[in-house]
């Protein structure tokens, strides 16, 4: 391996730009133990024969030491897709105990041999590289774990964000208004991640105790529970995670809660219902009613109206009426049901809505402002 690199550089100062994978084998010892040297040889060999097989354009592939795979690539690879690809292959290994992976992608950007040496040394035999390497931009990838709880797994991700300082995205629904900010991971202390964030989004974050985590680097979005929230300092301390099914990004209008009491007549044939809105979109809402909900009919029109403040209009107040059909029905608690239906809104009752949508969601982030800077 080091030969190899020599060969890439003629003179000691000569400077090149590669990108090196480096995977460390994480279960190594425990299959050492359990098997024969011959045969922990042969397992060593197969799992050499399956990078190979998947990574037919690299530069250089070989062990490093007795734990480390290296492989280089020129600086154009995409690092990333070729290690998941790597892993994809590791969920049907049927040669003996599944490889665990621990993965690091670094850029070498026109380092010189022995700053290249020196910086794959470190990597692969500090106990702790984090503290060592926060400045050398390296990304961390995990092979899938069978052992290990989704909550384990996020973590792992998560974690390995901290020396590439790498962005993510918080999201709460504060009264239905969908808040996001920009936070980084930036400690690990008792087996909870310190998260960086935002006044504005720690107050949505203190009403309710957890939080949605964002990436485009992430198989979906991710809720955690929030232990502790401090405003004034800027960061909140998180632990159990999971991945969660739908995203507050799918939807395709903004929500609000109305800012009073709204309640709202809806009728369905011969069926009349009242209850009391608990958000609005442009295009629908839901209601909460103390009424049964069984006779009700999906996908079957309806019809029905409300009031809403509207302060440029003389009475102070605009009726909304319009028809829709009902796309959901539910339990909301032990007194409530929960109807959600889609508007079909004629002018002018849409524009009163428009209108309605942007003075409140005004108020809500100015709301979420003034908090914030209360508390800070």
């Amino acid at each position: 391996t080091i030969e190899w690199l020599k060969n890439q550089y003629e003179t000691p100062d000569e400077r090149h730009s590669f990108i090196f994978i480096l995977f460390r084998l994480e279960n190594c010892g425990i299959v050492q133990n359990q098997l024969d040297c011959l045969k922990y040889h042969d397992w060593e060999k197969k799992i050499l024969n399956l990078l190979t097989a998947k990574m037919p354009d690299c530069l250089f592939l070989s062990k490093w030491n007795e734990s480390h795979y290296l492989a280089c690539y020129d600086i154009q690879a995409q690092a990333e897709n070729i290690v998941d690809k790597v892993f994809q292959k590791l969920i049907n290994f049927e040669d003996g105990s599944v490889p665990i992976l621990e993965t690091y992608i670094w850029q070498s950007k026109k380092a010189s041999l022995v700053k290249t040496v020196d910086t794959l040394d470190l990597i692969s035999y500090s106990q702790d590289c984090f503290k060592d390497l926060n400045n050398l931009n390296i990304i961390v990838m995990h092979s899938e774990d069978d052992s290990l709880t989704e909550s384990e797994k996020i973590f792992r991700m998560l974690y390995a964000c901290i020396a590439p300082k790498t962005t993510l995205k918080l999201q709460n629904i504060y009264k239905g208004l969908c808040i996001n900010t920009n936070s980084r991971v930036l400690k690990e202390k008792d087996g909870m991640l310190y998260l960086e964030c935002q006044p504005a989004q720690a107050y949505a974050i203190k009403e309710s105790r957890n939080v949605t985590i964002l990436s485009d680097m992430f198989i979906r979005d991710i809720h955690a529970s929030v232990k502790l929230v401090d405003i004034e300092k800027k960061f909140i301390v998180i632990d159990e995670f999971f991945y969660l099914d739908t995203s507050a990004n799918s939807r395709q209008y903004t929500r609000v809660q109305t800012r009073v009491r709204t309640p709202i007549a809806l009728k369905q044939e011969r069926l009349q219902f009242q209850g009391d809105i608990i958000d609005i979109s442009l295009k629908s809402l839901a209601f909460a009613t103390r009424l049964p909900i069984s006779e009700l009919s999906y996908h079957k029109g309806v019809t029905f109206n409300f009031h809403l403040p509207d302060e440029t209009l003389e009475e102070g107040f605009c009726s909304i009426k319009g028809t829709g059909e009902i796309v959901y029905t539910g339990i909301l608690n032990s007194r409530e049901n929960k109807i959600v239906i889609m508007m079909n809104l004629k002018d002018p009752y849409d524009s009163y809505l428009l209108r309605y949508m942007y003075m409140r969601q005004k108020e809500l982030i100015e709301e979420l402002k003034n908090i914030s800077k209360s508390n800070c």
